[in-house]
């Protein structure tokens, strides 16, 4: 009885390691200047740093998700025929799920809205709070005998 709960404890504590990551996700819906969904838009992201890109399509619903990216910039492209060509920039950090509503404007395909994502996005999709402290933070900051674990005392 005494080794089952020791196994248990172990997987529990396995489980809840893994759970945690540093990607983040994009997700979003596609929408014309009626407020109506667009079905089968090509979404593109890139990486700007590794020019990594990944192509997918809007479900029926307009809707779109890049799961599992790590931290970074991002340049967001989102296209279709009869409609400018959406372009965003987005800074994703660690652990964060940010959200995009992008509206295409109909036009000639050559044309393109470039949008500038705000400095603090507004995560809707959950209520947790999280804090990024940068590099810039943890070199000004004078921690006593450098012990990492103070930084925690930043957030909230």
């Amino acid at each position: 009885m005494r080794t089952v709960t020791v196994f248990a404890i172990i997987a529990l504590a396995v489980v809840a390691g893994l759970t945690q990551t540093h990607l983040g996700s994009i997700r979003g819906t596609v929408t014309d200047s009626t407020d109506a969904r667009i079905v089968g838009a090509t979404v593109e992201i890139v990486n700007t740093s590794t020019n990594i890109r990944r192509v997918i399509t809007t479900s029926g619903e307009g809707a779109f998700v890049f799961s599992q990216l790590p931290p970074g910039e991002f340049s967001i492209s989102i296209g279709r025929d009869g409609y400018k060509t959406y372009v965003s920039r987005m800074v994703l950090q660690v652990s964060q799920r940010l959200r995009l509503e992008a509206q295409l404007e109909l036009g000639v395909v050559t044309e393109q809205v470039t949008v500038t994502a705000p400095d603090t996005p507004i995560e809707l999709d959950s209520s947790a709070l999280t804090t990024v402290i940068d590099n810039q933070q943890i070199v000004q900051l004078p921690l006593d005998a450098r012990n990492f674990l103070e930084l925690a005392l930043l957030a909230a």
